[in-house]
């Protein structure tokens, strides 16, 4: 199914306008929080006659800055993309510096002379700021990336509340002309608490929406899931296994899913006492509209893929949100792509290669290594198989067999052993810096092969891992 390419192209533009002010407005802030302090700086000795007082307010003040700063920095793609090592030591700062400005918060209350309220609502803030950096840096462990989200937006409500706060004592103070005690005791609370319930408002409003957002293209309905929508189970089919195909009805039956090739499909679903989400890139094996499919394999130790295996029955219902995804793909953007997917990973890995090959402009080439550590284990091999039968000259397969069970059959298509960079320099010797690498796997995988094409010489911005 051919996506209208300028609606892709549109989208995607916008939403990079959109990041790249959101990035220049947080500078802006963070200039204007630097300028107001200063604006006190004059002021401290009769806001702040104590010396700690200062000292105090002077760390909460930068804790607040790197921590605004370090989170706009987390938001950006390119940065997690090319940059996991500082991706995830920012995330550490920024916990961090929330922490310390979150007790500062408090601590400034309690030299800011503003009476019982301030000192109330800054202890109350404290220790609900710092609640929502544990909890967030709790869910981020579980792999509860919703929960996770909406822990973030409470903690930098708060965050972008101590900015305001500070313009709205100065207004009160200057221009209406209360004294400083009552600006700051009706001010402050005011303010923390504005901020706390337009955060919870906007939670519980995209909590309740679950319309999927619908357009005609070429005469077909497509539709995505902007919010969480329930989806039925209606049929299971065991590939391998430990891999199944899922299938689960669309509100309309002249409906299709409109995933970009590379995008997946967040699943939600509780299992046992946990609220588990996973991202999965749907297939198109029967080629029907009305339903979305997903291939998946089910691991020992998977709470959601354990879920949809064995607990999850025919009439059951999930919880669906997308599609997501920072990846997209342009026609003849490289000569050539090498593709590297281990076990279910392989599922946005050929909506690429299906993307490629069923566009008669695009010549980009092709090399495939697929993963697994056995010959059952391979999901899609057919596909997989016709893709290489009909595209000789721009479709080259390698599955890499690392536990074969007997003599691999088809020495052509099959390697035995893991993916190792001479057996990349041996299926595609030709492949440099204009060729794209793209990764999708257990995470194991990926951190590994991204090291072994980058001492190759590939260079960061043409390596992507899903």
């Amino acid at each position: 199914m051919q996506i209208n390419h300028w609606l892709t192209q549109r989208s995607k533009t916008l939403w990079d306008i959109l990041r790249w002010t959101l990035f220049g407005i947080t500078i802006l802030f963070i200039g204007a929080y630097i300028g107001i302090v200063f604006f006190w700086l004059g002021q401290f000795k009769t806001n702040y006659p104590n010396e700690h007082a200062r000292i105090v307010v002077g760390i909460h003040v930068i804790a607040g800055c790197v921590m605004i700063f370090g989170g706009t920095l987390q938001i950006i793609p390119q940065i997690r993309q090319r940059w996991p090592k500082f991706h995830r030591i920012n995330g550490y700062i920024i916990y961090a510096a929330g922490i310390i400005s979150g007790v500062g918060a408090f601590g400034t209350s309690l030299y800011a002379h503003g009476g019982p309220a301030v000192t109330l609502s800054g202890l109350l803030v404290s220790l609900y700021w710092i609640l929502t950096i544990v909890m967030g840096y709790v869910r981020i462990i579980q792999k509860n990336i919703q929960a996770h989200r909406e822990w973030m937006i409470r903690f930098y409500t708060l965050a972008y509340a101590i900015i305001f706060m500070r313009v709205v004592v100065i207004i009160c103070t200057n221009l209406v002309g209360w004294t400083l005690p009552e600006s700051l005791g009706a001010g402050i609370p005011a303010t923390w608490l504005f901020f706390i319930l337009c955060a919870e408002f906007y939670i519980a409003s995209t909590r309740s929406k679950s319309i999927p957002a619908q357009m005609t293209i070429n005469g077909e309905m497509l539709v995505s899931f902007p919010t969480w929508t329930k989806l039925k189970l209606i049929e299971r089919h065991q590939i391998t296994a430990n891999v199944s195909s899922l299938v689960f009805e669309l509100p309309h039956s002249s409906m299709r899913t409109y995933v970009p090739p590379g995008h997946h499909i967040l699943l939600k679903a509780r299992c046992g006492k946990k609220i588990v989400i996973r991202p999965y890139s749907p297939v198109d094996l029967s080629n029907k509209s009305g339903i979305i499919e997903f291939v998946i394999k089910r691991y020992d130790n998977g709470l959601m893929s354990t879920h949809l295996h064995h607990t999850l029955n025919i009439g059951d219902e999930i919880e669906v949100k997308g599609s997501l995804g920072e990846y997209e793909y342009q026609a003849n953007q490289h000569q050539h792509v090498l593709l590297m997917a281990g076990g279910s990973g392989i599922t946005p890995i050929i909506s690429i290669a299906r993307t490629i090959l069923s566009n008669p402009f695009d010549t980009t080439r092709i090399t495939f290594f697929n993963a697994n550590r056995s010959e059952s284990d391979v999901v899609l091999l057919d596909e997989l198989k016709v893709m290489a039968a009909n595209h000789p000259d721009r479709f080259r397969l390698v599955c890499c067999i690392s536990r074969p069970r007997m003599e691999l059959d088809d020495q052509e298509i099959f390697e035995k052993g893991r993916i190792t960079k001479e057996m990349i320099e041996k299926n595609a010797p030709e492949f440099r810096a204009d060729a794209a690498v793209l990764i999708c796997g257990p995470r194991p995988m990926c951190f590994e092969m991204m090291g072994i094409v980058r001492r190759m010489g590939y260079p960061r911005r043409s390596v992507f891992a899903f």
